[in-house]
């Protein structure tokens, strides 16, 4: 189901932008990645040992989703040294506590790193960035974790 809203620009002229609702999917479904919710987020992280790299994002962000390949294709290749795991910001908006808030990303995409359960947040980086750039992060991160 699509909503409408009209924006009035300068008072003189209306356009209408089609504003499509989140699917219900969600976005990341292969196994070297997994989708965490505000319901299982905080688990996840608790009994999940080791190094830990989570991906905030939303589904209209660009850069999201042009580093969503990206992401699952280092997680892939990392598999076994680090547990991938991606956030949807869009999915607590509103609520207390807001999980997004709570590791500040306030620009996403947002990678935030863990070991442990305990986030190491000397390393939290945001942005689009290539494969290898990413890929030296978090095996550099794992690297310092051993």
């Amino acid at each position: 189901m699509k909503k409408s809203k009209i924006l009035l620009l300068s008072g003189l002229a209306a356009t209408a932008i089609s504003c499509a609702q989140p699917p219900e999917v969600p976005v990341y479904q292969g196994p070297a990645v997994t989708e965490l919710t505000p319901q299982n987020f905080d688990e996840a992280l608790q009994t999940t040992g080791g190094s830990v790299v989570v991906d905030f994002y939303a589904n209209w962000c660009g850069p999201c989703m042009q580093m969503k390949p990206i992401y699952e294709k280092v997680c892939e290749d990392l598999r076994g040294d680090v547990r991938c795991f991606a956030f949807n910001v869009d999915q607590d908006r509103g609520q207390p506590n807001r999980i997004s808030t709570r590791y500040e990303a306030r620009y996403i995409p947002a990678y935030r790193y863990f070991h442990d359960n305990v986030e190491d947040a000397t390393r939290r980086v945001e942005g689009a960035r290539s494969e290898g750039n990413l890929k030296n992060e978090i095996t550099d991160f794992v690297n310092s974790c051993e």
